[in-house]
This record gives structure tokens, C-alpha cells and sequence, in this order.
């Protein structure tokens, strides 16, 4: 399911920007053309404006990937306070690992896809375990507000989707004819505003810090085997913080 999320985001990413980035190079090349019926240039004047024009844009162009880690703190309270009996509380921590990327220039807007998956887990009395694991995609646009020649901040917004999934597993496999573990998949929605700190260390290498929120705006929409079920883990609405490991500029 992150797979086929990712494809569909990475695909929308280069069409997009691709048509963007291609409207505004038409612009520049016009006013070159109507620059030059104007006045006389000379051949060593206009190869230098074309240097300058190819640096300009070099400059402001955003194009960077690379893999990341996140820390989310998740709110259990009350999924942990409804435990089955034997059942250890799951931790509100969880570090998730995945990657992406982006597009656009360094003072304005941009386009990225990423994705995240991670999971906790906790081990009861009699071998009793919990487990929840999610994974999601998103699609994200931001628009960088200050940037310096090696820093640059942005403000943005990803839309994107996600699975968890639950499994309560109530003792150590005896035989399989006696089942012992019940499994419970969730389908979610989330916008995640969020503020990102890019630091360039190296010619090809950076560093991007972000702190968001993802709120999971689906509702409790458990289902077990298909069949709709409620758990005392409404949503998965929570604080973010990741750092990425950026490829390029």
C-alpha cells in the first residue's frame, strides 16, 4: 500500500514541476528576445548574460533527496488504561525511518513526496505481546520564507495516507488449531503542517530538520478481518520531529 502511495506521488512531483519549471524558462527566454531587438549586443556581452542568467537560476534551484529518521509521540493513554488483563502498556515513543525528496527554488515554492514506517511493541506477563506498526506516504508543498548561502527555512504542508495495524497476540504458539492472536488494520487521513531547517555542509550534502504535527482527521475506522470494530485508539494524531540526510542542493 506505501509502495503504490509513493508511485502515485512521485508520479504527480515530476509533472508537475516539470510543467513549472519549464513556463518559467519560456518567460526568460522572451525577454532575452525582446532584450536583443532592442539594443545592440555585442557576441561577448550576450554570452556573458547567458552566464549570468544560468547561474541565477542554478542558484535559486531546490533538488534534493535522501533517507530520514522521525520521532513521533503518540498518545496511548487510553489504549493502554483498556488493555486485556496480562497485556503490558505500549510505549508513546516511536522512531520511524523511510526517505523522500523535493523540488523548487530556495525562496519560494516546492513540491516532495515522502514516506515513513516504524512500530512498538510490549511483552507481557505469559508471553502476551503487543504490537502496532504504521506506515504512510505524503505529498508535500512548502514555500521557503529566509535563506542565506548555506541555510535556508521553509513552511509547508503535507497531505497524505497511511495503514496501521494492531496485533494482540495472547500467549506463546502452542498448536495451530488453537488460535491465539487477533489482528486489527486501520485506513487513515492526515494533513501535517510543518516547519523545516535545511543547513548545506558540503557542495552535494545537508541536512534538514523539520518539526510538524500530523493530524489524523479519519475518525476510529478499525476493522477486523473487514468487519468494523471499535478500540480505544481513536486517532493517531501526534507531534513529529525528523532529520534527513539530503542528497544534492
Amino acid at each position: 500500500m506505501r509502495k503504490k502511495i509513493l508511485l502515485v506521488l512521485f508520479s504527480l512531483l515530476f509533472l508537475i514541476s516539470s510543467l513549472a519549471f519549464a513556463g518559467k524558462i519560456t518567460i526568460k527566454v522572451n525577454e532575452e528576445m525582446e532584450l536583443e531587438q532592442e539594443v545592440e549586443v555585442s557576441e561577448q556581452d550576450k554570452e556573458t548574460n547567458v552566464i549570468i542568467v544560468e547561474q541565477e537560476i542554478a542558484d535559486g534551484l531546490k533538488l534534493n533527496g535522501g533517507p530520514l529518521l522521525a520521532y513521533m509521540q503518540l498518545d496511548l493513554a487510553e489504549f493502554n488504561a483498556n488493555l486485556p488483563e496480562g497485556f503490558a502498556s505500549l510505549p508513546d515513543e516511536i522512531l520511524l525511518y523511510g526517505g523522500g525528496g523535493l523540488i523548487g527554488v530556495r525562496e519560494g515554492s516546492r513540491i516532495g513526496c515522502y514516506g515513513y514506517e516504524g512500530e512498538i511493541s510490549s511483552l507481557g506477563a505469559d508471553g502476551k505481546k503487543a504490537r502496532l506498526k504504521l506506515n504512510y506516504g505524503t505529498f508535500l508543498y512548502e514555500k521557503g520564507i529566509y535563506s542565506t548561502e548555506n541555510m535556508d527555512i521553509a513552511l509547508g504542508a503535507a497531505l497524505g495516507g497511511g495503514q496501521a495495524f494492531l496485533d494482540l497476540t495472547y500467549g506463546n504458539y502452542t498448536d495451530w488449531s488453537k488460535p491465539n492472536s487477533n489482528s486489527f488494520e486501520k485506513t487513515f487521513v492526515f494533513i501535517m503542517p510543518e516547519l523545516t531547517l535545511h543547513y548545506q555542509f558540503a557542495a552535494f550534502m545537508g541536512l534538514d530538520l523539520s518539526l510538524a504535527y500530523l493530524w489524523d482527521f479519519t475518525g476510529s475506522n478499525w476493522k477486523y478481518f473487514g468487519k468494523d470494530v471499535n478500540l480505544p485508539l481513536d486517532n493517531l494524531s501526534a507531534p513529529l520531529a525528523s532529520l534527513r540526510l539530503s542528497f544534492g542542493f
